[in-house]
């Protein structure tokens, strides 16, 4: 007779399991609860976000005199369209990921979301309520105060937007730019066996443990004399004709995103050499 416990044995009892998705459920609350709680008191006013009594805080009544709010007309509607983008794209989105890719189907996703949360649902929610007030008076009766004048003076008011979009152009383009020069030298690093390619990865070990300001230091200059620097490109006949296409002189490249790519590539590059030289190891070299 077999002394082998089998599968059922070795199952953990339900005691167990319940103690350990309580444990995971309460650990999810205690790391989720702090970023919903900031998120629901950056859509109330400062008297309501700052009080001491948590229902103030939920419900916004002073943020709801003063800017307005949601009705339970516009959560159903809000919760009903959220469901069916989400089955929309349960439904349409691997065959439009296949075509176009998952970055492509998530920004137009959620772009599309954003657009009818904010635009569309809050119009359709006042035709309802003016169409349908005899049927659904107390539900268009907003309760919940929501204000976005926070989300306007951030991005509108303090043009936040175009720190976004430098933050983007810097972070496309280092990533670019890295994971390229990486990529190569990573494989090629992986696959040399001598001694060149072994005082380059001690080089950039060097470099690697250098301080980050002593790295940007040294292009401190260079960035500001960068015009008279580059001036002999501009000047040269064989050169003179491409860059005269995108400039009509040498830029300052001090305070542009262009010298940040450039800082943050040096800093990086050591780095994703030796990460992407430990990835490379672990191919076979048959696969090659």
């Amino acid at each position: 007779m077999s002394d082998d416990p089998g599968p059922m044995a070795l199952r953990p009892s339900l005691a167990l399991r319940a103690l350990v998705a309580l444990f995971l459920a309460a650990w999810c609350v205690v790391a989720v609860f702090p970023l919903l709680w900031i998120a629901v008191m950056s859509f109330r006013a400062p008297v309501d976000a700052l009080s001491s009594n948590p229902l103030v805080v939920l419900l916004g009544p002073m943020t709801l005199a003063t800017s307005g709010g949601l009705s339970t007309l516009d959560l159903l509607l809000a919760v009903a369209t959220l469901a069916l983008l989400v089955r929309a794209l349960r439904r349409h989105g691997p065959a439009l990921a296949r075509r176009f890719g998952w970055p492509a189907v998530g920004v137009v996703g959620g772009s599309l979301a954003v657009a009818v949360l904010l635009w569309l649902l809050p119009l359709a929610a006042l035709v309802l309520g003016r169409a349908l007030a005899p049927l659904v008076g107390p539900l268009a009766t907003p309760w919940l105060g929501v204000t976005t004048a926070h989300y306007r003076a951030v991005w509108v008011d303090h043009h936040f937007t175009d720190n976004f979009i430098n933050s983007m152009v810097v972070t496309i383009g280092v990533v670019t730019i890295s994971l390229s020069a990486g990529t190569l030298a990573g494989y090629g690093l992986a696959r040399s066996r001598n001694r060149v390619a072994f005082w380059l990865l001690i080089a950039a070990l060097i470099f690697r443990a250098l301080p980050h300001s002593v790295l940007a230091a040294g292009y401190i200059p260079a960035f500001l004399n960068s015009r008279e620097l580059l001036a002999p490109l501009w000047d040269w006949p064989a050169t003179g004709w491409l860059f005269h296409l995108f400039a009509a002189g040498p830029p300052l490249l001090y305070g542009q995103p262009l010298a940040i790519i450039v800082v943050l590539v040096s800093i990086n590059q050591p780095f994703t050499i030796w990460m992407l030289r430990s990835f490379f190891q672990n191919i076979p070299a048959e696969l090659d």
